[in-house]
């Protein structure tokens, strides 16, 4: 009996001990998961913080890179606009240099026509902004073109009045000289017959003149274009050098080689001031060489008009 007791404790003394071992086992299989567990989640939670970071600091980089391309394209496009601005404006002065210009050779050509070149002092207006950058536009001229620019304004004297600039006569002969120039070389010579004709001004422009005209307008302009008289006549036509002008009744007036001093070579009328008599003009009407009359016609012409 006290055999089968001591049997009994022993079995409840070993169950009891590998219940016990049992249980730390399972504490230490719990506890060591639980590590794990807490483990892997703040390497989760890490990765996921680094991957947050990442992603911010990428786009703040974007964003940045964003802003400098945007800063540096407005920049750029700032740039554009202030050279077109200033494209802009050099074209706009010199069209205001263009419209200057065929209003005061236009206006020379009438009081050239009207024999008042003596008369003349005062000339046109000026605006201020062109005043200041004329010089600017006829640096930028060819040669030719700006030399003849520049002479003619040689000539001016410009003067503020009432808050407008206007130019007046500094040297009536070289005025005369240079505003030749922008004229056909038989112009001096037969401008009363073209003007009396009803011939326009801006057929008789000389293709310096033209070439004038284009550079500031970047437009192109024809040589005696509309060159007729209100009859129809074709006032002139040229070969290189050689000139041929007409009457407005189609008698040829000249076919000839010019210089400064008028008919080179070639037939022609030339008017001379008889002095002796001012009422009078002496022509010669006959051929020309190396500019001495050679042969022809030799008249008086009463200059004003009989009644």
């Amino acid at each position: 009996m006290n055999l089968i007791i001591g049997v009994v404790v022993i079995g409840i003394i070993i169950a009891g001990i590998a219940f016990f071992m049992a249980s730390k086992s399972d504490s230490k299989n719990t506890t060591k998961e639980e590590l794990q567990s807490t483990a892997k989640r703040e390497s989760q939670s890490r990765t996921q913080e680094e991957l947050q970071n990442t992603a911010k600091r990428e786009s703040q980089s974007r964003i940045q890179g964003e802003s400098q391309g945007t800063t540096q394209k407005e920049s750029q496009n700032i740039s554009i606009k202030e050279e077109a601005s200033a494209d802009m404006q050099a074209v706009k002065q010199k069209e205001q240099l263009y419209h200057y210009m065929t209003q005061e050779l236009q206006n020379l050509v009438c009081v050239y026509n009207k024999e008042e070149w003596s008369q003349l002092k005062k000339l046109g207006e000026i605006s201020q902004e062109l005043y200041k950058e004329k010089n600017d536009i006829i640096e930028g001229l060819s040669t030719i073109t700006g030399r003849m620019v520049k002479e003619y304004f040689t000539c001016v004297d410009f003067r503020e009045e009432e808050g407008k600039i206007v130019g007046y006569v500094n040297d009536i002969e070289k005025l005369k000289q240079v505003f030749l120039q922008f004229m056909m070389p038989f112009y001096p010579y037969y401008y009363k017959e073209l003007s009396e004709g009803g011939l326009r001004y801006t057929a008789l422009l000389h293709p310096n003149t033209l070439r004038l005209f284009q550079q500031l307008t970047g437009k192109k302009f024809r040589p005696g274009y509309r060159n007729r008289y209100s009859t129809g006549v074709r006032a002139f036509e040229w070969d290189k050098d050689r000139y041929k002008v007409y009457g407005k009744d189609g008698r040829l007036l000249c076919d000839a080689v010019f210089d400064s001093d008028g008919i080179k070579e070639g037939y022609g009328q030339k008017k001379y001031l008889d002095k002796q008599h001012p009422d009078w003009d002496i022509v010669k009407e006959g051929t020309w060489k190396e500019g001495v009359f050679q042969s022809g016609i030799l008249r008086y012409e009463y200059k004003k008009s009989v009644q």
